[in-house]
């Protein structure tokens, strides 16, 4: 890249709590020819997490206070199969 360089230093972990959305891709395939065989496999997956945050401070002269936190989970899946013998 025209002597550029950038150093990575991120670790799984570090990479998901930066992240608002994982995605995930698996396949399998089978074939044989006597006395014939096929098969497949496909499972996909899809993690939305959304997190937020409440905060109210006043703690004078009417002493006012709250304190919340919310997270939304958010789950697509899909999983094909096909066989034959």
């Amino acid at each position: 890249m025209r002597g550029r360089s950038a150093k990575v230093d991120a670790s799984f972990i570090d990479i998901v709590e930066k992240s608002d959305t994982l995605v995930a891709l698996m396949g399998d395939f089978e074939a044989r020819r006597g006395p014939f065989a096929l098969y497949g496999d496909l499972v996909w997956t899809k993690i939305g997490v959304d997190g937020g945050n409440l905060r109210t401070r006043a703690l004078s002269p009417g002493v006012t206070t709250t304190v919340g936190r919310s997270l939304g989970l958010d789950i697509e899946m899909a999983i094909l199969e096909v066989g034959a013998s």
